[in-house]
């Protein structure tokens, strides 16, 4: 995991500028406190493809009180599980990114995506479950993305199902006081 904070007496602004971050395993928090998050390369965690270890990929949170500038993808891992004697589980992480005085901007690279969830069951009364992860924005002044695919929940299946096997697609949220639009008008 990667965690970067700012100042954490809340008094001193602490802008965080982040390039390209990369987990193998592990969520990445960058948090400012009191600040600014500008990312200007890609943030992502690895895939994971080895049974039960972990079950989900990592996650990736931005938090600042003023903006978030996106300048770059944000992606989470995929995450492929081969269903054991048990009850299994293939599950991608989640993106957050939060302004809680500011906005959430960004250019025409700004793409969050989270990661696809296979779980390859093998059809026994065991309940074996894919899901993939949730993006949500909330920012006090707007949400401002221009890419047309600038939020993307990965897919969710699971292979060889019974009944009792489910596979569930994440959830887009963005809450705001401000407007949310992809040219700033």
């Amino acid at each position: 995991s990667i965690t970067i904070q700012g100042s954490t007496d809340g008094v001193a602004a602490s802008n965080i500028t982040v390039g390209s971050l990369q987990t193998e395993e592990g969520s990445i928090l960058v948090d400012t406190n009191n600040g600014t998050v500008t990312v200007n390369g890609a943030l992502t965690t690895g895939n994971v493809t080895v049974n039960n270890n972990p079950t989900t990929t990592g996650s990736v949170t931005l938090a600042a009180t003023g903006d978030v500038a996106l300048n770059a993808v944000v992606t989470t891992g995929d995450r492929t599980q081969t269903s054991s004697s048990g009850d299994d589980a293939a599950i991608t992480g989640n993106i957050w990114v939060t302004s809680s005085a500011g906005a959430i901007t960004g250019n025409g690279s700004a793409k969050l995506t989270t990661g696809n969830a296979l779980m390859e069951a093998d059809g026994d009364a065991n309940t074996d479950t894919a899901t993939s992860g949730s993006i949500t924005l909330s920012a006090l002044n707007g949400v401002q993305l221009p890419a047309a695919d600038a939020l993307k929940t990965g897919s969710a299946a699971v292979s060889s199902a019974n009944g009792s096997d489910t596979a569930t697609a994440g959830n887009l949220t963005v809450t705001t006081a401000g407007k949310v639009s992809s040219d700033g008008s």
